[in-house]
């Protein structure tokens, strides 16, 4: 997007887009079940315009004597506007009071970012072992599919606390995939 005259114009189609439209961090809402991909593409967009200290703590609210306290607000305000444009409508209402983009951020990663969410787990595993390629889908498309699914598996993986714990998961992949794969 570029901005000409004021107006914001998309790079795709060169037209001028909507208030709400230039209001969007990504092309889809956090519906809940995808808050990591969510995530990863909302922390993208933020840093690319330098806003991403707002959700992770990096920028702190000044205190209200200093002059630098409204453009903080303002700011704020507009990631929490982002953030609340980038999810659907239900959870929006979930959190529509939230003070801060921080307080936002961190209250949706506690109700949706559950590393240990096991029954999304199973859930993804489950949609591996019964992936089949369409008769018209390309095998691009179907390894696209997978990879995804792949992905997002992955990000439910907390970090190994030991080397022995890091091999046995490496070895529970191994058994999966070849699994999946039959």
């Amino acid at each position: 997007m570029k901005t000409t005259g004021g107006a914001i114009v998309s790079h795709e189609s060169g037209k001028k887009l909507t208030s709400q439209e230039s209001n969007k961090l990504t092309s889809f809402a956090l519906t809940g079940r995808n808050y990591f991909p969510w995530a990863r593409a909302v922390t993208i967009a933020l840093k690319g315009c330098s806003k991403l200290g707002y959700v992770n703590g990096e920028i702190t609210k000044p205190n209200a004597s200093d002059p630098n306290s409204l453009d903080w607000e303002m700011h704020d305000n507009n990631v929490m506007t982002w953030l609340f444009n980038s999810t659907d409508l239900s959870i929006y209402e979930i959190f529509a009071y939230s003070e801060t983009a921080r307080d936002l951020w961190t209250s949706l990663k506690e109700m949706y970012g559950h590393a240990d969410n096991s029954s999304r787990i199973f859930e993804i595993q489950q949609e591996l072992v019964n992936i089949v390629q369409a008769p018209n889908q390309s095998f691009t498309e179907h390894y696209g599919n997978m990879k995804r699914k792949w992905d997002e598996l992955r990000q439910y993986h907390p970090p190994a606390a030991t080397v022995d714990e890091y091999v046995k998961r490496e070895e529970q992949d191994k058994i999966f995939q070849l699994l999946t794969s039959i």
